[in-house]
């Protein structure tokens, strides 16, 4: 289903694919109206070919594709398919939570417009064109303070940054600002810093919806792509270990990643591969890769030899959910899944959120 799914916001989805073709399963058209057992599909016993193929087309060809067939567990491809196949599980987004998303998705776009106005010319590494990235953060927190987490430390490289900083770990945007223009009066602040603002970490306490509140940590980045990776699920072992947390659940790792990175850097195989270890493991990390299908100036085609940029985490024996970053509810239809399926199996996730680069 999700060689069909409508993921790119560049272009279309492909018009068919072999496989989901009746012909491939010596079928026509006049069997679409011919009863068959469809006791797999969740709430039915029986159901005409053509409500079949509705029902799998809407639970795995629209916004959202999930690769999980590759999992050799029959219990997590059982709980993933009644996840994704069953309407009545599907997180329906009450109409204040619409509002968040659409607040999230405007406080990105005005940050992004002020800093290119204020500050022409500056390197800043823009989140333009994969905006949906700051409503998705915003959405990933809440949903671990739902799941009993208390400290979320984040890893990413520059892309996007700033507005992370600003939009999700409230740092405030004169601070941010000051740093853009040099104005830092305090001296011994910047003493051997030297550090660009696109690399800078915070951290923070943010008051959840729930009530609950969850401290984040966004980690300082080096300039080697993937780098900070190993350091955020570390530090969230160093925490765990502090709290007692044998369960693992007390503290998260969410890791932001690029498509060509993710799929060209070593360090993220090695990291992916320690995550289940016993001496490293960290209750399950969320891998979000923030697929603006370019890497540097080098498209896809040129840059990796498998279909997804994601395809090395197959070896996770996790789900993949690709979704299209244009759909911001979709987005958080996969987060909602996504994190429940952590929590259930403390297992790592991956996300890949197909989007583009606007701007350099």
């Amino acid at each position: 289903g999700h060689l069909l799914a409508d993921l790119n916001p560049l272009a279309p989805p492909a018009a068919k694919v072999p496989e989901l073709e009746l012909e491939h399963w010596g079928l026509s058209e006049e069997d679409l109206d011919t009863l068959y057992s469809s006791a797999t599909i969740p709430g039915t016993m029986v159901l005409k070919l053509s409500e079949i193929i509705d029902r799998m087309r809407d639970s795995y060809c629209g916004s959202i594709g999930v690769q999980y067939m590759h999992l050799d567990s029959v219990e997590r491809k059982h709980w993933l398919q009644r996840r994704l196949e069953d309407p009545s599980t599907r997180r329906k987004l009450t109409v204040d939570e619409q509002r968040r998303i659409l607040t999230k998705l405007t406080d990105a776009e005005l940050f992004e417009q002020f800093v290119a106005k204020k500050f022409i010319g500056a390197k800043r590494f823009s989140v333009e064109g994969a905006e949906t990235l700051i409503p998705l953060l915003d959405e990933v927190i809440e949903e671990a303070a739902e799941h009993g987490v208390e400290e979320v430390v984040i890893g990413m490289a520059h892309r996007g940054r700033l507005n992370v900083l600003a939009n999700i770990m409230d740092k405030s945007p004169a601070e941010i600002f000051r740093e853009f223009a040099d104005a830092d009066s305090d001296a011994e602040k910047l003493r051997g810093r030297g550090d660009v603002k696109y690399h800078l970490g915070y951290s923070t306490d943010r008051k959840m919806s729930n009530g609950e509140s969850v401290h984040l940590s966004l980690c300082f980045n080096p300039s080697h792509l993937e780098f900070v990776g190993p350091v955020v699920l570390g530090r969230v072992r160093a925490k765990q270990e502090r709290f007692g947390d044998t369960a693992r659940r007390r503290a998260m790792g969410l890791v932001i990643h690029g498509d060509a990175a993710f799929a060209g850097q070593g360090v993220v195989q090695e990291m992916l591969n320690m995550s289940g270890l016993a001496g490293y493991a960290t209750g399950g990390t969320l891998h979000l890769v923030v697929n603006n299908q370019i890497g540097f100036t080098t498209p896809p085609e040129s840059g990796r030899s498998s279909q997804y940029a994601t395809d090395v985490a197959k070896m996770l024996q996790t789900p993949i959910f690709h979704v299209n970053g244009e759909h911001p509810e979709a987005v958080a239809q996969v987060i909602d899944v996504a994190m429940d399926y952590r929590a259930e199996f403390a297992s790592d996730v991956i996300i890949d959120m197909y989007c583009y680069r606007r701007f350099g």
